[in-house]
């Protein structure tokens, strides 16, 4: 059996279709009026490119590039030794004077420092023969010592013997036994025992201060001379102080020219060789020179990047600037990413292209011509700036100024 529809089910259908047709009329004006409401409340700019301040790394001197340490697109730190720089003017004159000077002085130190060597043996050797010239004389003052005791012992046994005689002959002169003749020669001979043991005495003393002097390294009795061990030994002594002086001269001298060495080397090295240094953290922007090229002075080496000063100017119309504030935060859209940069506004130029500053009257204005502000935006360091990407530098973005 066919059913075939009716009136009322084809009208419930209508009805539906129309529900769901207002439905989506509803809905799309709503994204229109929330698209009118997002522009009204949205300041938005032309494109434009974001820019940023250039740092120029040129070469002091005239000379060769020696080294170049860095590529484009790679950050470096501030004080960072990018390139090298080679002075072929230089000159080495003043080093290799001094370096002579320097062998010089060494060998005059060497010199001296033989000869001392050579004294300090000498006065070695000197002071073994003085040790031993020393004891033989000393030994042979004491057995001259004792010697003279031994004829002083001797000279006394005899005196005593010439006194007992002289007692003897007066005894028997008294008698009558002998004459007085023999009394007076037993007196004279007793008188003579008596000044001999008087002259050993003295020489006994003699032999005793001889013996004190020669322990003191003295002479009483021969003149020094040069083939007297003391006195070569005095002699070498002052030689050697004398050495030591010239010696300590000689060192300081060349430790003198050592340091001067040194500095004119240190010298040279800055006039030779020159660094170019990184004056701040940045991005290479582009190399302009590479390694082996000649360069003049004030040539431009290296461009750099300052990516914590980056900027946007773009231009908006005169009308939305009652809109805009010194300071107001700012959205920066890049074209063909979808990365978002932030941003507040630095300052707004208007009048650019019609007015030159300083002119009393100012061009009058068309009235077709657009008129147009330019606004700086500059970048806040809120999101990473890859170095690799020059930090975004050169690329074109919208900006939106938020109210």
């Amino acid at each position: 059996m066919v059913t075939f529809p009716t009136a009322e089910s084809d009208t419930v259908r209508r009805s539906r279709l129309a529900n769901l047709l207002l439905l989506l009329l509803s809905g799309g004006l709503l994204v229109v009026t929330a698209t009118i409401a997002v522009n009204f409340f949205t300041t938005r700019s032309r494109d434009a490119v974001i820019n940023a301040e250039p740092i120029e790394l040129r070469s002091p001197i005239a000379g060769t590039l020696r080294q170049l340490r860095v590529r484009a697109g790679q950050q470096v730190a501030q004080g960072e030794r990018l390139a090298v720089i080679h002075n072929d003017r230089a000159s080495t004159l003043d080093v290799r004077r001094m370096e002579t000077d320097l062998a010089a002085a060494r060998s005059s130190r060497a010199e001296i420092e033989h000869r001392l060597e050579h004294q300090t043996q000498l006065i070695g050797r000197l002071q073994n023969d003085w040790t031993a010239q020393r004891q033989l004389e000393t030994q042979r003052y004491r057995s001259e010592i004792r010697r003279v005791q031994a004829d002083i012992r001797r000279a006394e046994a005899e005196l005593a013997f010439a006194q007992r005689d002289v007692a003897r002959q007066e005894y028997l002169y008294r008698t009558g036994a002998i004459a007085e003749t023999i009394v007076d020669r037993a007196r004279t001979t007793a008188r003579q025992r008596q000044q001999d043991l008087l002259n050993l005495r003295s020489q006994l003393q003699g032999q005793q201060t001889l013996l004190n002097a020669a322990q003191r390294d003295l002479t009483l009795t021969t003149t020094r001379s040069n083939y007297d061990p003391v006195s070569r030994l005095q002699e070498a002594q002052l030689l050697r102080e004398s050495l030591q002086d010239q010696m300590a001269t000689a060192t300081q001298r060349v430790e003198g020219l050592q340091r001067q060495v040194m500095a004119a080397r240190r010298q040279f090295r800055l006039q030779a060789d020159t660094d170019l240094l990184s004056p701040e953290a940045a991005v290479v922007w582009q190399n302009q020179a590479r390694p082996g090229d000649r360069l003049r002075a004030d040539q431009v080496v290296l461009q750099l990047v300052n990516c914590r000063q980056r900027w946007i100017d773009t231009f908006v119309s005169e009308a939305d600037l009652n809109t805009l504030r010194i300071g107001s935060p700012a959205t920066i859209q890049l074209v063909g990413s979808r990365i978002e940069l932030r941003g507040r506004v630095a300052f707004i130029r208007s009048g650019v292209g019609r007015l030159q500053l300083g002119q009393d009257q100012p061009a009058p204005i068309p009235i077709n011509l657009a008129r147009e502000s330019q606004v700086r935006v500059e970048l806040v360091e809120d999101a990473p700036a890859p170095p690799l990407q020059f930090c975004y530098v050169g690329y074109t973005a919208r900006v939106l100024f938020e109210r």
